[in-house]
């Protein structure tokens, strides 16, 4: 393939994304509800960490590992509606769990 097709080929490629390109206004407009709190305490209800997860299908909620190590107690705040969390299922090595 020759140069000049080559760079319409790519220019093709890459223009729908420009077309549907947002603003990082736009991006949190849409993201922000997905996005919740997460609080740790320790046994005796001692803050140890806070950190953010995205709100998954159904309760469930994805967050980094470390945000949730040490913890006793594990709370989620989804639109200042705080409510108690468990931990479901971890992946260390990508450091990433649901809740």
């Amino acid at each position: 393939m020759n140069a000049g097709r080559w760079r319409v080929g790519l220019v093709l490629a890459v223009l729908p994304l420009a077309l549907f390109a947002r603003t990082a206004s736009e991006v949190f407009a849409l993201a922000s509800p997905s996005v919740v709190v997460v609080y740790t305490a320790d046994r005796g209800f001692r803050p140890l960490s806070q950190g953010s997860g995205v709100a998954m299908p159904g309760q469930a909620v994805a967050t980094n590992c470390h945000v949730l190590a040490k913890a006793a107690w594990i709370v989620v705040r989804d639109r200042d509606e705080p409510r108690p969390a468990s931990l479901l299922q971890t992946d260390t090595e990508r450091d990433v769990l649901l809740d």
